[in-house]
């Protein structure tokens, strides 16, 4: 009698003990890299390739008033994130999307720190991906890539070798890749086998120019243009005014 080793591996209640598997073995991994990273009060996180949805847990606990979204190519790992954190969702601090990495469904500049954890050597163009993510960071936002395989010789090789779709990126292509997507001060600390990279996203010219003059930094380029025109018209005007005075 043969079997169908695909099939067996297939199915709902594999692919969710999979799932759960998963989480529990990155979980030294995951508690040393969020320990990594200094989460400030209020923060907005994103967690990209969120799996089964257990970061977005720890999340939650360490970062009591924070809100956390996660988002994952798999319909099968959205719906295991969203029933195991299905309390916070209904509370309004936990959002879970499907989607991919290199087309995220949200606004420029929203997230003060994304993590992304085991997706990395998957992506097909990490060059996107990180454009993606650099869009949806605020300015000295941060980013946290946990790497459980490879990263690190021989590993690297091997890994990209034996596992079907994983690219063979090394340390420092990571570094380089990271730097030229314009994240700076990348320092990479290594533990558990893993990788743990962080990265900080500078701020821009025109961010500084605001906080120098005191503008909002979100202040839609559209209002100031407007602003802008009722301040000359104004000035027109009343030099107009003083004409016919004199």
């Amino acid at each position: 009698m043969s079997i169908d080793l695909k099939k067996a591996l297939s199915g709902p209640k594999v692919e969710n003990a999979l799932l759960t598997a998963s989480g529990l073995w990155n979980t030294p991994l995951s508690l040393w890299g969020l320990s990594l990273v200094d989460i400030p009060d209020g923060a907005q996180i994103l967690d990209v390739g969120c799996s089964g949805g257990k970061n977005l847990e720890r999340l939650l606990k360490k970062a009591a008033d924070s809100e956390v979204s996660g988002i994952d190519e798999s319909f099968r790992a959205v719906d295991h994130a969203y029933r195991l954190n299905e309390e916070a969702i209904k509370e309004g601090r936990c959002h879970v999307y499907e989607g991919s990495a290199d087309l995220l469904p949200f606004g420029k500049e929203k997230f003060d720190l994304v993590i992304v954890e085991d997706a990395f050597f998957f992506w097909k163009e990490p060059e996107a991906c990180l454009a993606e993510i650099s869009r949806v960071l605020k300015p000295e936002g941060k980013l946290l890539l946990l790497l459980s395989k490879g990263g690190l010789p021989p590993l690297d090789r091997l890994y990209a070798a034996l596992i079907p779709g994983m690219n063979g990126c090394s340390a420092e292509d990571i570094k380089d890749l990271l730097e030229e997507a314009g994240f700076r001060d990348v320092e990479m600390l290594s533990r558990f086998g893993g990788l743990a990279v962080t990265s900080v996203k500078p701020v821009s010219l025109v961010t500084s120019a605001k906080r120098k003059l005191n503008l909002p930094e979100t202040l839609p380029y559209g209002k100031m243009a407007g602003a802008a025109a009722l301040g000359f018209a104004a000035l027109g005007i009343a030099l107009a005014m003083s004409r016919k005075k004199s």
